[in-house]
Order: C-alpha cells, then sequence, then structure tokens
C-alpha cells in the first residue's frame, strides 16, 4: 500500500488538473458566446429565478416575449410567470427546454405557443436557445434530436455540440463588459436587465396593420407537413406520458386562410391527446383587440397589444386551471421590487406609444388634406416633414422661371430652377431635408426603410420606381413628386407642378398606379 500512495497522489492531481481545464473551457465557451438580449439573456436570466417558484412557464419564439407579460400577469393576477423564450425559438427545442426548467422549477403550467408549417424549423432557432443554456446532457440530447429530425449526422454537429467552435471568432467579447458578466451563464445584480422583465420584452414601436379577413375563418384542416407534426406529436406525447400540464396557445397575429386550417388541425390533434388548444386569433373582440393600435408588425403585438393579450391569456388560466401561488414572502418583495422598476418604464412606453399613435393618425388627416389641396405651395409646405419622403423628378424644363415666392419652396427640395438652368433634370428624394438629390445624375438606386428599393430616372424612360412599381406619370413637362407615408410605408399622392407665366406654382393630382 506504501508503494500505492504516490500513484493516487497523481491520479487526484490529474483529477483535479482536468477539473480546471474543464472550468477553463466552460466559462471561456459562455464568455465567448452571443449576448443578444432577446435570446441569450432571457434564458440566463431564468437560471437566476429562485427555486420552485414559478407558478406558469411559457415556451417559445417571440410570440411569448412579445405577447406575454409576466409582470402585468403577477400584479393583476398573481401568477409568477416567466417567458422561456428567445427569437426565432425553434419548436424542436421545446421538449428540451421543459426538461431544462424542470431541473429548477415544477411549473403549475406549462403554456406553448404556435407552431406552423410556415415557420420553419430552422437551425438558428435551435442553437439560439441552446447556446444560452448550461453546459449538459440535456443540451447534448437537443442536439442529437435536432440532427435526427433533420438528417444530420450527430458528427457533423461538433460546432453545435462544443458551440465555441463557432463563437471563437468573437473577439469582441473579451472587450465587452456584458460578455464577462455571462462568463458563468448566471445573471447578477450587476447585469442591466431594463426592458426585460422576466423575459417579457416591453415594446412600444407601431404600425398600422391590417386584420385578416372574416372570410378566411374556417372550420376546414389542412395537414401540416411532415416535419412539423413530426416534432409537434413528440412534444404532445411527452407531455402525456410525463404528465406535464400544457396548454397550447396561438397568439394573435395577422393569420392566413392556411394558418387557420393547420390551427384546426394542430387543435384535432391536441383534443386526440387531451390538451387543450386556445386559438386567440377566434377572439379578437373578446380581447378588444385593434389592428390598428395593438401591433408593431403583422407578426406582433406592442405593449397595447402585450396587456389585453395577457388579460385574455390569464382570465383562461384562472378559469380553467387551479394556479395556487406558492407563498414566499422573500420571493414576493422581489416581485414587487422589479414591479416597481418595470411599472415606471412601461408608463414612460405607453405614453410614447400613445403619441406615436396619435401623431401618425395626424399625419393621415394632414395626407388627406395633401390629396384634396389644389395650392401648390400648401401641399409642398405639408409635405416636407419627418413623417414622408417625397420622390422629386424634373424630366423637362418648366417653361418659366419661378418667382422668389416659388423658389423658396422648392429650394427645400433641392430644386433650384434659374433662368439659365431651367433645362436641367433633377432627381431627389426629400423627408424634411435633401437626403439624396443631383442635376447632374440620370439615374439614382437605392433603398429605403426595410431595404425598400427605389428607382429614379431621367433616361429616356423616366421612372419614379418604388419596390417595383413605376408611378411615373406621362406628363413630361413639370416637376413631379410622388409622396410616401412612412409610417404606412405606401404611396398616398402624386403630383405633377408646373411654373406659371407669372412664376406663380401650380398643381394638378394624378391618378395612383
Amino acid at each position: 500500500m506504501h508503494f500505492q500512495k504516490p500513484k493516487i497522489k497523481k491520479f487526484i492531481a490529474f483529477l483535479v488538473f482536468l477539473l480546471l481545464i474543464w472550468e477553463v473551457f466552460i466559462h471561456c465557451t459562455y464568455l465567448f458566446r452571443d449576448t443578444y438580449r432577446a435570446g441569450r439573456q432571457n434564458l440566463v436570466g431564468f437560471y437566476s429565478e429562485k427555486e420552485d417558484s414559478l407558478d406558469v412557464v411559457l415556451i417559445g419564439a417571440s410570440s411569448v416575449y412579445r405577447y406575454w407579460d409576466c409582470m402585468y400577469a403577477w400584479k393583476g393576477y398573481g401568477i409568477a410567470s416567466y417567458d422561456y423564450s428567445v427569437g426565432s425559438m425553434s419548436p424542436a427545442a421545446t421538449i428540451f427546454a421543459i426538461k431544462e426548467i424542470k431541473k429548477t422549477q415544477d411549473p403549475q403550467l406549462f403554456v406553448f405557443r404556435k407552431i406552423l408549417s410556415r415557420f420553419p424549423d430552422t437551425t438558428g432557432g435551435v442553437w439560439g436557445t441552446l447556446d444560452a443554456q448550461d453546459y449538459s446532457l440535456n443540451r447534448l440530447s437537443a442536439v442529437a434530436y435536432y440532427c435526427k429530425l433533420n438528417g444530420i449526422a450527430l458528427k457533423d454537429a461538433w460546432a453545435e455540440i462544443i458551440d465555441i467552435m463557432t463563437y471563437h471568432s468573437n473577439h469582441a467579447a473579451l472587450a465587452s463588459k456584458l460578455s464577462w458578466q455571462l462568463w458563468d451563464n448566471r445573471a447578477d445584480e450587476s447585469l442591466d436587465t431594463d426592458g426585460y422583465y422576466k423575459g417579457f420584452s416591453i415594446d412600444a414601436s407601431h404600425a398600422f396593420v391590417t386584420g385578416p379577413e372574416e372570410d378566411i375563418f374556417t372550420d376546414q384542416t389542412k395537414p401540416l407537413d411532415g416535419k412539423t407534426e413530426t416534432v409537434y406529436l413528440d412534444i404532445l406525447e411527452y407531455c402525456q406520458e410525463n404528465d406535464i400540464p400544457l396548454l397550447l396557445v396561438a397568439s394573435p397575429f395577422v393569420v392566413t386562410a392556411d394558418d387557420v386550417m393547420e390551427f384546426n388541425r394542430m387543435e384535432e390533434i391536441a383534443q386526440e391527446y387531451g390538451f387543450p388548444f386556445l386559438n386567440a386569433n377566434q377572439c379578437y373582440e373578446e380581447m378588444g383587440l385593434d389592428f390598428s393600435t395593438d401591433f408593431y408588425d403583422e407578426e406582433h403585438v406592442n405593449l397595447f397589444g402585450a396587456a389585453k393579450y395577457t388579460d385574455f391569456l390569464a382570465r383562461y388560466i384562472k378559469d380553467h386551471y387551479e394556479i395556487s401561488h406558492r407563498q414566499d414572502r422573500e420571493a414576493d418583495q422581489l416581485w414587487e421590487s422589479i414591479y416597481a422598476r418595470y411599472a415606471l418604464e412601461a408608463e414612460g412606453a405607453y405614453a410614447e406609444l400613445h403619441n406615436t399613435i396619435e401623431g401618425k393618425k395626424a399625419t393621415l388627416e394632414m395626407e388627406a388634406v395633401m390629396r384634396d389641396t389644389d395650392d401648390a405651395t400648401d401641399w409642398l409646405t405639408m409635405a416636407y416633414n419627418d413623417d414622408i419622403t417625397v420622390f422629386v423628378l424634373k424630366h423637362e424644363g418648366s417653361g418659366n422661371a419661378p418667382s422668389i415666392e416659388s423658389r423658396a419652396y422648392l429650394r427645400k427640395y433641392g430644386l433650384f430652377i434659374e433662368p439659365d438652368s431651367d433645362g436641367r433634370s433633377y432627381m431627389g428624394r426629400v423627408c424634411q431635408e435633401v437626403l439624396y438629390g443631383s442635376s447632374i445624375d440620370v439615374q439614382h438606386e437605392s433603398t429605403f426603410f426595410d431595404e425598400m428599393n427605389y428607382v429614379l430616372s431621367v433616361w429616356d424612360t423616366p421612372q419614379i420606381t418604388i419596390g417595383g412599381i413605376n408611378y411615373y406619370q406621362d406628363i413630361p413637362e413639370g416637376i413631379h413628386m410622388l409622396a410616401y407615408d412612412n409610417h404606412t410605408q405606401e404611396a398616398f399622392d402624386y403630383v405633377v407642378l408646373q411654373v406659371e407665366e407669372d412664376g406663380s406654382l401650380t398643381m394638378q393630382h394624378c391618378d395612383m398606379k
């Protein structure tokens, strides 16, 4: 035995060395990972929740963290909940998300958001979830599941299994305070969490959205594609076999006829497994949902819409489930302190959103006046603001020199029409200031907003083309102006200005193509 002690010591030292190497490797991996807030930080924040403190956990993509307002549900309904969600979260990650959640929490209800064939099972949606989780066998199993689902050999997924192979070139992490704060994959008190509350993201953005046509709502069904149905069935079977309390929800958005029929099919399947399926798209009126105020795009609600949806879903949960909040004074005091911070930020966001919507409505009213006015100077004055982009094209001479007063209005749009330069062409894009203007170029092509393409051309075939539509009217002489609403992202008026003999400006409205 005396001669074995050195070997045992060496073996223990070797194990300690391996553990140290493993610790360094793990922390380097967490350090170099992406810090996307609506992804990594949402899930890292979950690990900070006190053990067995959550009543409800919601799982899914942005249809969770943009919709269910955890702090609103806490204050209004006494539900302690968490949005376990990342952007574009893949349904294939759901079972393993439940397993990860169950390590520290025993929720009385899991809520799983929509899954549709038109939302493909993207690679990013899986890794965006798994690369926020701790290294574990559960994470490895999730990678194996996704690979099997998509016909990928596990040996070809090393960059996902050991994700530092993906993020090793993220050298910016070494200089990032946030990356160092997340080096242990935990959210401590130093982490800036303003704007994200238990995974929920306060959003004061807005877009005017047109709701779906009523005639698309039907009882007909449409089969799910093979991969989507496989994942869906696997989730239901896992939850059924493991007595997981599950509520399936389709959050409200601008659904298509295909969406409606797929949701109907999902509901049929859910009933076969004994799980409820709540399609909020059948309850717009009950929610009081207003597509003109409650969305920031066709797929997501803003803070107004989130409050309405949270009210609707919280009432449903209270009516159909016995959710008994775990009384924990220390945890409740923490929630209250977080709510105080949330309430202050939400109040400002509500006011901002209200002012934005009112401002946009005022712009729409002004645009209606613009379409009706025959006074060129009034039109030019109203169009010269931050809410409107004007595309300008002067293809031929105006025939007359503008008066001093007229020039003052035209100069705002980059037009310098002098007696000796009357025949010069001009192209421009204006929004409160000249963003592009040229009397030399004959064609200009660029993009604006969400990569919307536009072309201005004074060649033989003039163009004012936006998104592939050429609005140019066949009136060669004059100054052509197309007014575009920056909020609705639609062209709403087209006018041609003429300079009269006395230098004044006249204008004619043209039919929109």
